[in-house]
C-alpha cells in the first residue's frame, strides 16, 4: 500500500507519493508539478495518478518475482473529493476539465488494480514530501518510511 498527497499553493502544486512493502519504503517522488491545478481536489487527483502509475510498475515487478497481486492495491489519500471522482467513471461539470492524464486512477479503480481509501491529514504519510513538517509530525511520518512503529 501507499499514499499520495498534494500541496495545493498560489502557483503549480508540489505533489508526493510512497510505497510500501512490508512495513518499509520501497519507492518514493516528490515533485512540483508542471501543470497548474485549478482547486485542490484536481492536485490531489494529480498526485494520485503519478503515485499510480509507479503502483502499476511495482506491481508488475512483484509478479516478475512470483509474488502476484491478488488484491487491489491501497492508496491512502486525504481528499474524499479527489477519491469520489477517481471511484465514479463519470464526468461531471466540476471534472470535466480536469486532463485525462490525471484521470488514470479512475481506469485503475475500474479495473480493481487500486482502491482508494481515505486517511486523515495528520496520518497521511506522504506529507513529509509535500511541505514542511513541524518536528514531531516529520518525525512520525520518517519513522513509518524506515518500517519503525510509532
Amino acid at each position: 500500500e501507499g499514499s499520495s498527497d498534494a500541496d495545493f499553493p498560489a502557483g503549480p502544486p508540489t505533489i508526493g507519493y510512497e510505497w510500501h512493502i512490508a512495513n518499509a519504503a520501497v519507492s518514493s517522488k516528490s515533485e512540483v508539478m508542471k501543470s497548474t491545478a485549478l482547486n485542490t481536489a484536481e492536485a490531489e487527483l494529480m498526485a494520485a495518478s503519478e503515485a499510480c502509475r509507479e503502483a502499476v510498475s511495482l506491481r508488475g515487478l512483484c509478479e516478475e518475482h512470483g509474488h502476484p497481486q491478488q488484491k487491489p492495491t491501497v492508496l491512502k489519500m486525504d481528499n474524499t473529493a479527489a477519491i469520489a471522482i477517481a471511484e465514479d467513471p463519470q464526468m461531471h461539470d466540476k471534472s470535466k476539465h480536469i486532463h485525462r492524464r490525471h484521470l488514470y486512477i479512475r481506469e485503475l479503480v475500474a479495473e480493481g488494480i487500486i482502491e482508494p481509501k481515505y486517511v486523515k491529514t495528520g496520518e497521511n504519510t506522504s506529507d513529509i514530501f509535500t511541505k514542511p513538517l513541524p518536528r514531531k509530525e516529520f518525525e512520525y511520518h520518517r519513522n513509518k518510511l524506515l518500517g519503525y512503529q510509532p
